[in-house]
């Protein structure tokens, strides 16, 4: 059960921090954190299907992207 929960710790990383591999040896790398808000998802150039996905899973700041139900969309 601890290298799953290792293993969902790295993904969270490489969601908030998509370099960290090349950044992780900096030391003064201070990583992000979640729930990420809208500057963050659009300097990753994040898809609406990938912040739907983040957001199903309270990874992305209340109030940030809200779900278009009729076209079940993310509206930004």
């Amino acid at each position: 059960m601890e290298e799953v929960a290792t293993l969902v710790a790295l993904g969270n990383m490489a969601v908030a921090n998509p370099d960290w591999p090349r950044q992780i040896s900096n030391p003064g790398f201070v990583p992000k954190s979640l729930p990420l808000g809208r500057s963050e998802l659009d300097s990753a150039d994040a898809s609406e299907t990938f912040i739907g996905y983040l957001r199903s899973y309270n990874m992305v700041l209340p109030g940030q992207y809200e779900p278009n139900e009729s076209l079940g969309l993310i509206q930004v």
